[in-house]
């Protein structure tokens, strides 16, 4: 590896850093919105070699946002030399990467925060006051920051608050919204204040609420879900399945075949008058008849003194 060189990275270089992050297969996603931020009020810095492009790191607020090398120069110091370059005050480190950063002078601050998923955690730590061994005296920091802030913060453009809507709902619907955790983490993402955050939260809900009662959106779903059922029960030769799947599909969407209902129409004979009156007569004889052997059958039993 020949001497490191930095570049400064502007605003528009975003795909620059996103293709060291890639070939770093960097664990997060890091979006435009986030680079923007490091490159407008705080750094964003490449690392160059005679590979070329072999490391980047983004810092804003004092803090890293992320740091990446690319799988071939991992090893060879570049990641402790960007961190020499920076000398962010805090950074955020996930379990396996809090013996780097103390190697680099950082401490843990208070215990370690829980990811959504429940699988990682990450450590907040602080740069102690000896700075990060072997940096310059004076770090390309904060007097080259403040140059670059903006005065005031960019408003959001209808497009890009749609998009931060639509991030919610797709994490509501995933079910990964975590109520007091997921509105502070997007709002650190996003350089908004924890309660914006909140009320884009709200304006997902709700569209998620009306999607969720929606016939024709309903339709839809239940349809994708019912077609995917029957394809696994048809080739799985589940033919009882098939016929219940395919009964409630046809009848949700409408697509069943016309169902023939008979109904039996009885036409009176023309004779039904006398025909009625002699049925009646034979039921009254009939009732007679029963009420002249109950009666027979209903002789009392003398009573006997003995023999």
């Amino acid at each position: 590896m020949g001497e490191l060189t930095f570049v400064d990275l502007g605003p528009g270089e975003y795909d620059r850093a996103k293709a060291i992050f890639n070939r770093a297969k960097h664990p997060g996603f890091i979006g435009r919105e986030l680079f923007f931020r490091a490159a407008t009020s705080g750094k964003a810095v490449v690392a160059v070699d005679d590979d070329g492009d072999v490391g980047v790191a983004l810092i804003a607020k004092d803090k890293l946002l992320a740091l990446s090398v690319v799988v071939t120069a991992q090893g060879r110091g570049v990641g402790p030399a960007l961190m020499r370059r920076l000398q962010p005050k805090w950074v955020s480190a996930i379990d396996s990467r809090v013996g780097f950063f103390e190697r680099l002078g950082y401490a843990p601050m208070g215990p370690p925060k829980v990811g959504q998923n429940g699988k990682h955690a990450t450590q907040l730590m602080v740069l102690g006051d000896a700075g990060v061994p072997g940096a310059s005296a004076t770090p390309a920091t904060t007097a080259e920051r403040v140059e670059t802030k903006p005065a005031k913060r960019q408003r959001a453009t209808p497009a890009t608050t749609a998009e931060r809507v639509e991030r919610i709902m797709e994490m509501m619907h995933a079910m990964q919204w975590r109520r007091g955790e997921s509105a502070p983490d997007l709002a650190e993402e996003w350089g908004l204040a924890v309660n914006t955050v909140e009320q884009l939260a709200s304006e997902a809900s709700r569209a998620v609420a009306r999607a969720a009662t929606d016939p024709q959106r309903v339709t839809e779903d239940v349809s994708v879900v019912l077609s995917r059922d029957l394809h696994r029960a048809s080739e799985s030769a589940e033919y009882g399945a098939v016929a219940k799947i395919a009964d409630t599909w046809t009848r949700i969407v409408g697509a069943r075949a016309p169902e023939r209902h008979v109904v039996a129409h009885v036409q009176a004979p023309q004779d039904a008058p006398g025909e009625l009156a002699e049925v009646e007569a034979a039921i009254e004889a009939l009732e007679r008849r029963r009420d002249e052997l109950r009666a027979a059958l209903a002789v009392p039993v003398e009573a006997s003194d003995g023999p």
